[in-house]
């Protein structure tokens, strides 16, 4: 698995001019221009929320979009850098971090840590998740797991999310 960087428009053009990253993955909103591009590049232009303010549809990420991003970091070795970048680094950038790292052997919960490493506040996209997670054969474990943040929201047991509200019949499992 090469190194990787997830980071938002900023950093990355930062990092893209400076020569660091030999493959680059750009989540960028339509029209967004890039000012420099890295060796061997992928840019898939959707939005990463379902409206924006003036109500017009969103373009949205698509299984054709996850499956290119799954071609194009097929077999990078180890000496390869992929940077990985949205327009914040907070959305799907994340997402599409995590599917990379798990797409490459990387169990959820450690590529989620990895990736919440790097980026601590991120939020990753739900439809990327779901669709990164029917694109592994993962059975829906993808989306909360990587929506979980230690010590909020789902609790979990044994390394399972715990739906909330949830109390178990001997009474543990209560808030």
């Amino acid at each position: 698995m090469p190194e990787m960087k997830v980071t938002p428009l900023g950093e990355a053009a930062t990092l893209i001019a400076g020569g660091w990253p030999t493959h680059c993955v750009s989540l960028l909103d339509p029209g967004t221009r890039l000012p420099r591009r890295a060796p061997h590049h992928l840019v898939l232009e959707f939005e990463d929320l379902a409206l924006d303010q003036r109500s017009r549809p969103a373009v949205l990420p698509t299984p054709d979009d996850v499956a290119a991003i799954l071609r194009f970091t097929a077999g990078l070795g180890d000496g390869a850098r992929l940077l990985v970048h949205c327009h914040i680094g907070h959305g799907r950038s994340p997402a599409v971090a995590i599917g990379i790292l798990v797409h490459n052997g990387w169990t959820v919960s450690r590529a989620c840590s990895e990736v919440r490493s790097q980026r601590p506040h991120c939020d990753p996209n739900r439809l990327l998740l779901e669709l990164f997670d029917r694109a592994l054969g993962l059975g829906g474990v993808l989306p909360g797991a990587a929506r979980h943040r230690p010590g909020t929201g789902p609790r979990t047991e044994g390394g399972l999310l715990l739906p909330p509200g949830l109390v178990r019949p001997d009474g543990a499992g209560r808030p």
